[in-house]
Order: C-alpha cells, then structure tokens, then sequence
C-alpha cells in the first residue's frame, strides 16, 4: 500500500511538472508611458531588412510624443517573413481608429478590447514617426508619435504548443482509475491470502 501511495505521489508530481512545462506561458507585458520630450530625427520611410530567421518575436517598444496619458504594451509581438517585418502595436485604449505610417493608413486588426494595428518595421533601434486617430476626445484627433523598436530586447516567442486542459484531466482521471485498480487488486489478493 505504502508503494502505490509512493507511485501516485509521484505520477501526479511528473504530471503537473510536465503540464506546467508543456504549457504556453502568456509573456509578461509592461505598459510603457508616452515620453513627451522625444524628438524624431533621422525617420525612415522604407521597410527596413530584417536580420533574423522567419518567425515570431518578441521586441520592446517604446513610445514618444503626444499627451503623455497613451501608452503601448511592450515587448511587441513582431512577426518576421522574408526578411521583412511586422509589428503588432497594442495602444492602452480602444479608441485608436487607424494609424498613419508615412502615406499609408493602417486600420486595427481587432474589433473588441484595446486598439491593435499592424505596422511595417520601418527600422530597429531608430525612431520612426507615426500618427495614429483618437476619438476619445469630443472630435477626432490625429496625434503624431515616434516608436523606437529596441534590437537588443529581441527574443523568439514562445511557440504556443500547449497540452490543453482536457487532455491534463482525463491524464489526472486516467491516473486515479490505475490507481484505484491496483489498490482494490492489493486488497483482492490480500482477503485471498488470508482465506
């Protein structure tokens, strides 16, 4: 009995071990604050080249110019194809209508939650000037910002391969019936033995 009580302690120690590790971690965001005093010398208009593998990767972010009350989630999601890139910007409100990246107008890529749009990376460790549209005053208003993708905070993300819930519980259930079984087996065989 002590060895069954051993080996379940044990199986549901691996399983929620292997749970934790197969389960994809959610990054930790910060929000980062608009820096009022920032100024955007030397902007890029062109899509930069991109010197990293096809992927997806996290990048800190950081944001200058406006009101200071706006701020944007970073690391930023940036996605990597052919060289080329693309950063997701997740703005603190849901009142950003689009973005404005050179002549180009950018809508947001989300209907619910806070403003998310989809930018070329126009360049890394350079400031690059944006506008984007709020309508959380009484009329629209197009504010110019300058981001700033920071190279030197790159990491790939985490690749979102997962055990999902259902399969750790009918492991967990699958367990406690073995479990279960070998102890009513002991209990048969010893009620046998003293027969």
């Amino acid at each position: 009995m002590k060895r069954i009580c051993i080996t379940f302690c044990l199986s549901l120690v691996l399983l929620f071990t292997m749970s934790q590790n197969c389960l994809a971690q959610e990054p930790a965001f910060q929000e980062v604050s608009v820096d009022e005093a920032g100024s955007a010398e030397n902007l890029q208009t062109e899509q930069a080249e991109v010197e990293l593998a096809d992927g997806t990767y996290l990048i800190g972010i950081t944001l200058e110019g406006g009101t200071g009350r706006a701020t944007v989630t970073s690391p930023a999601k940036m996605t990597v194809a052919d060289r080329r890139g693309t950063v997701s910007i997740e703005w603190s409100s849901p009142n950003y209508d689009y973005m404005k990246l050179g002549d180009v107008i950018y809508e947001p890529v989300n209907t619910d939650g806070n403003s998310v749009f989809e930018l070329p990376v126009m360049a890394l460790d350079e400031p690059v000037e944006v506008i984007a549209d709020t309508t959380a005053m009484s009329q629209p208003h197009e504010i110019t910002y300058t981001i700033l993708l920071d190279s030197s905070t790159i990491k790939e993300a985490e690749s979102g391969h997962s055990i999902s819930p259902a399969i750790i519980a009918a492991g967990c259930a699958v367990l406690i019936v073995v479990v279960a079984v070998l102890i009513l087996y002991r209990r048969k065989r010893k009620n046998h033995e003293t027969v």
